[in-house]
C-alpha cells in the first residue's frame, strides 16, 4: 500500500500545478477485505468496488454500494461497482445513478481477468468523453464478451 500512496501522491503533486485539461485522473479499485476504504475514497477519480468487498461492508447490491461509496469519496468523483450478472452500477459527479444489466455471452466460458477487462472498458469508454450511461453498458458488453471466450484476444473487435 506504501508504494501506491507513493504513486498517488506523485500524481497529485504533478496535478497542483496544471490546467483541468492537463490533470491526470486516478482510478483505484477496493477489492480485497484487508483495504481500508477511507485511501480510496478520498484520493482518487474513478473509484472501482467489487462486489466482495462491497458484501463485506454490509452493502447486498451494486446500487447500494454505489450509493454508501459516493458520499464518502472525494468531491467529483465516480463510483463504479460491478455485480456480476446483476450488472452494474455508476454514479458520477453530477450525482446520478445508472445502471446497466450484465451483457451475457450465451455460454459462459472464461470468466478469469473478466472484472480487470470490465474496469479498463470504462476507462476507455471514460477516455472517450461518452455518457456515463453508455460508458457503463461498454463495461458490461466488454465483460460480457470475455466471458464468453477464452483469454482476451478480438476484444476490442
Amino acid at each position: 500500500m506504501a508504494e501506491v500512496s507513493q504513486m498517488v501522491n506523485a500524481v497529485q503533486e504533478y496535478n497542483h500545478s496544471r490546467s483541468m485539461e492537463d490533470k491526470i485522473n486516478i482510478s483505484g479499485e477496493c477489492e480485497k477485505a484487508k483495504y481500508k476504504p477511507e485511501y480510496f475514497t478520498s484520493t482518487v477519480d474513478v473509484l472501482f468496488i467489487a462486489k466482495e468487498f462491497a458484501q463485506h461492508h454490509g452493502f447486498s447490491s451494486a446500487h447500494a454500494a454505489v450509493d454508501g461509496f459516493h458520499r464518502r469519496a472525494k468531491k467529483g468523483a465516480t463510483v463504479v461497482c460491478a455485480w456480476g450478472e446483476a450488472g452494474a452500477d455508476v454514479m458520477g459527479p453530477d450525482g446520478v445513478h445508472h445502471h446497466s444489466d450484465a451483457f451475457s455471452p450465451g455460454q459462459v466460458v472464461d470468466t478469469l481477468g473478466a472484472g480487470d477487462t470490465f474496469n479498463g472498458a470504462i476507462i476507455a469508454a471514460m477516455c472517450r468523453s461518452l455518457p456515463l450511461d453508455e460508458v457503463l453498458k461498454f463495461g458490461c458488453r466488454v465483460a460480457g464478451k470475455k466471458c464468453g471466450q477464452f483469454g482476451y484476444r478480438g476484444l476490442g473487435e
